[in-house]
């Protein structure tokens, strides 16, 4: 398709383009294409719902080939602008490590975290509206938003509420406590009404990762073949206790081989030689966020290199580092095509279930 301005044209070129490109789309009819992909997009960025008026419905418009000059006070270059918004998703990039917050505790839930973490500054404004408009930005077809459940107690709203949100373009992990006497029943909970794994932070759940107590919880996590994503290494609002060290991940590991253990900010926040020492090049998930921010670019780069490619994946920690920068700073790398198609999606997709052989699963 040749390069052509989002400005102008008229209405049967537009059309017409739309048409032929809706044609490389492979699921489901227009009606349902428009519905489900576009509408939404076309809805966050201009803040007007796609409608059908009078005779120019869905299938009328594209039955004739042609788009009314206005659908609903929607121009048909915004709809095709939206399309090649949804079709540059279509190389999906899978964004492993976000945060989100229920609408009317996002104000509060924001600021105690920037209170407690000097100098870090938040991109978002924590609710799951926000993401999504920054997922469109950045061309981010999903993402998957960890919880963290600082008390027992915490758990079924939690659970509620990541029922509430979940959809193919937000995966929700909910969270247990360490302290909750029903860990082991509530992980079962959770696989059965079907949540993909669990987010743990050592810091803001007061926990260490090789706690004698944890390790019921980890052979739970391994039976049920749940993912664990845990927060690793230091962390930026709390002292320098060695609660998710490199080496007693190590030995998580190797003492729960099927354990699906995903390292967050590239294996251990600020404790990267010792993530060089005990983790890298071994068959354990390590995602990037705040690694580019921290470290020089060269460093990231020799380190991801020397990690199996089938173990990296693509995460920002949203909202406290924004989504296109960060896929900025890993454009800088110039990595192989083949690490970096990995890393933006194909080892997520392999780890949520997806079919990570077309281009198009998931979203």
């Amino acid at each position: 398709m040749r390069r052509f301005s989002p400005l102008g044209g008229n209405t049967s070129c537009w059309g017409q383009i739309l048409r032929h490109s809706l044609r490389m789309t492979s699921r489901g009819g227009l009606k349902e294409y428009l519905q489900t992909r576009i509408a939404p997009v076309l809805h966050r960025t201009l803040q007007k719902p796609l409608i059908g008026r009078g005779d120019c419905g869905y299938d009328m418009c594209f039955r004739e080939n042609v788009l009314p000059r206005r659908w609903q006070g929607v121009w048909p270059q915004d709809i095709v602008v939206a399309f090649l918004k949804v079709l540059s998703m279509q190389h999906q990039v899978i964004d492993f490590h976000t945060h989100a917050f229920p609408d009317d505790l996002a104000p509060s839930a924001m600021r105690t975290l920037l209170a407690e973490a000097p100098g870090i500054r938040a991109h978002l404004d924590g609710t799951v509206g926000a993401l999504l408009g920054s997922m469109d930005d950045a061309g981010i077809a999903q993402s998957v938003i960890c919880c963290i459940a600082t008390k027992p107690q915490q758990f079924d709203p939690i659970v509620r509420w990541c029922d509430s949100i979940r959809s193919t373009r937000l995966i929700p992990l909910p969270s247990v406590h360490p302290n909750d006497p029903e860990i082991v029943e509530h992980i079962g909970l959770i696989k059965a009404r079907g949540f993909l794994g669990v987010k743990m932070h050592p810091y803001y759940q007061d926990f260490y990762v090789g706690d004698d107590r944890m390790s019921p919880f980890y052979e739970e996590v391994s039976r049920q073949g749940l993912l664990l994503v845990m927060h690793t290494g230091f962390d930026i609002a709390f002292p320098r206790d060695r609660r998710a060290d490199p080496e007693t991940l190590l030995r998580i590991s190797e003492a729960f081989p099927q354990l699906k253990l995903v390292t967050t900010h590239l294996g251990g926040w600020q404790q990267w030689d010792e993530v060089r020492r005990h983790l890298l090049g071994r068959p354990i998930y390590m995602e990037i966020s705040f690694a580019m921010q921290d470290l020089s670019l060269s460093v990231v780069r020799e380190m991801l290199m020397n990690h199996p490619e089938e173990y990296l994946l693509f995460g920002t920690d949203s909202p406290w580092t924004g989504p296109k920068e960060t896929l900025q700073l890993l454009e800088g790398l110039e990595l192989p095509p083949s690490r970096l198609d990995r890393m933006l999606w194909r080892n997520a997709a392999d780890l949520l279930g997806q079919a990570s052989d077309s281009p198009d699963s998931g979203y």
